[in-house]
């Protein structure tokens, strides 16, 4: 009949929308009259898979019974199988219907789809513990890789299957699975690291999981690091710790990796686990990254964790990091003042140490530890080695300078800066001033003695006494001529002044006329 022949939109014919939405008493009245069952709509489906795709259970044992082809694929070579296992049906209803379909079946089981996935995988990814064993039981390859190199319990691995994980690794080639590599090198235990799957994670290194690297030399910890994991860091650090300090094949350690995601509270966690302070590859620490790419809370955290540093004082964790030379910016404290002005200002607050006591105790104490305010030695030798110049020397209170050239005035304003800056007065400023208003005072001195002696060279010469004020250069000789006349004033007085252009002030109000 043409009407069992007819197609709507999306290609499908009666039979296929029958079975689509699990009809199956029409599925049968349809086939009665002569529908096609191998029929496909614009997919590439039989009636069969659509119905699996479906999960119209009642309609797949009608259409098997009735003799429906099982090995049909549709355009993503997905079989009945691959349907059964998405939507979390079971094969035994399949072979209950038609015990003579069990090899047909059997063949299928790792037929691979377009991505390279076999039913298994797909069981696994979901976490179909029924399907996953009932196709282990039928013979299912545990072992098949899909297209992207990955096993069935990669994908298990990836989203947190735990149970499904275990059924795996209790299969006859679960050992050798356990620790078989994907297409960038990474075994389960890296997938489940870089996802966070803590109970995975627990339950791959119970079985004795190896910690091998990927083809970019990242071990389980690094992938942790990069998400964040901090619960993941910490199972893995407490059973191996020897990957605290592993660097990938770029040098960068997990900190490293912590500071590039800026991911704070995986860094805070790797330095309270005394974690190496080294630069990468690159030549750049954790804190040169985190400086570069402006990570303003990665770093507060890097600069406030207490850490185990041999540097002594109250803040021996950030002192530590900040006296560092090995990266990119050997003198941290100026690259602060002028990117992280307001991180700077945490760890100027945490170098003023207050006792335990009240104020009013006579024990009170406030300790300053100044030592933020110029390069130390190490520093010094660093930078010098760096310009290629082993005189440089640094600018007196180098800090406070980088403070002025950026116009940090809350940093300059800062009880830290205020004390050193006394400190500095203390010991030479007043000093120096000492000698400034010395010198100022010999000065105005000599200008007064000059001064008076001129007044003095006025009063005895009466030339000069007769202008008023003004001497031009024509008159300056006949000028020098009365006085040198002028038995109480010598020429070689008046012949100091010069022989140019004179002019004087002698108080009176004719000269101000003329010379204002």
């Amino acid at each position: 009949m043409a009407v069992l022949d007819m197609r709507d939109s999306a290609d499908m014919t009666p039979l296929h929308c029958a079975a689509k939405f699990d009809h199956s008493a029409l599925v049968e009245f349809l086939h009665s009259k002569g529908a096609d069952l191998s029929a496909v709509d614009s997919e590439e489906r039989t009636p069969l898979l659509l119905a699996a795709s479906r999960s119209s259970w009642s309609a797949v044992t009608t259409l098997v019974s009735l003799g429906s082809a099982l090995d049909p694929i549709d355009k993503r070579g997905r079989n009945m199988v691959h349907y059964i296992v998405l939507n979390g049906g079971r094969l035994g209803q399949l072979m209950d219907c038609k015990l003579e379909s069990m090899a047909s079946v059997a063949a299928m089981l790792n037929r691979q789809d377009g991505r390279g996935y076999t039913p298994l995988h797909f069981a696994a990814r979901d976490g179909h513990l029924a399907s996953l064993r009932e196709l282990i039981e039928q013979g299912a390859c545990t072992d098949i890789k899909n297209a992207s190199n990955e096993s069935p319990l990669h994908c298990a691995a990836r989203f947190g299957r735990y149970y499904t994980v275990e059924c795996l690794l209790s299969s006859t080639k679960g050992q050798q699975i356990m620790n078989g590599i994907d297409s960038s090198g990474r075994t389960p235990l890296h997938i489940a690291s870089q996802n966070g799957h803590l109970r995975v994670v627990q339950l791959l290194i119970g079985k004795g999981a190896l910690l091998n690297r990927d083809f970019e030399g990242l071990t389980p910890l690094h992938l942790a690091t990069r998400r964040g994991f901090t619960q993941t860091m910490n199972l893995l650090l407490g059973t191996h710790s020897q990957l605290l300090d592993q660097r990938d094949k770029a040098g960068n350690t997990a900190l490293h990796l912590a500071c590039l995601a800026n991911r704070p509270s995986a860094a805070g966690l790797l330095l309270s686990m005394g974690c190496e302070i080294a630069a990468n590859g690159s030549g750049y620490t954790a804190l040169d990254i985190c400086i570069k790419h402006k990570l303003t809370e990665t770093a507060r955290v890097l600069l406030t964790t207490p850490t185990a540093s041999p540097a002594p004082g109250p803040c021996a964790g950030s002192t530590a990091l900040l006296a560092d030379t090995q990266g990119k910016n050997k003198y941290i404290v100026a690259a602060l003042i002028d990117v992280m002005p307001n991180i700077m200002k945490t760890i100027m607050d945490k170098h003023i140490v207050f006792s335990n006591c009240k104020r009013n105790d006579e024990k009170f104490t406030i300790t300053y530890d100044l030592s933020l305010f110029e390069p130390n030695d190490r520093q010094v030798t660093a930078i010098r080695k760096s310009r290629g110049d082993n005189r440089w020397k640094p600018r007196p209170l180098t800090a406070v300078n980088h403070m002025v050239r950026h116009g940090r005035i809350e940093l300059l304003m800062h009880p830290l800066t205020q004390k050193y800056l006394a400190m500095k007065w203390q010991a030479y400023g007043r000093i120096c001033h000492m000698l400034s208003m010395l010198l100022y005072a010999v000065f105005v001195a000599l200008v007064t003695a000059h001064g008076v002696h001129l007044l003095r060279l006025v009063q005895h010469c009466p030339a000069l006494l007769q202008t008023d004020g003004y001497v031009s250069w024509e008159e300056s000789d006949g000028l020098q001529q009365g006085c040198e006349n002028s038995s109480e004033v010598g020429s070689g007085n008046f012949s100091q002044m010069g022989s140019g252009l004179i002019v004087l002030e002698v108080g009176c109000e004719q000269s101000r006329k003329r010379y204002g």
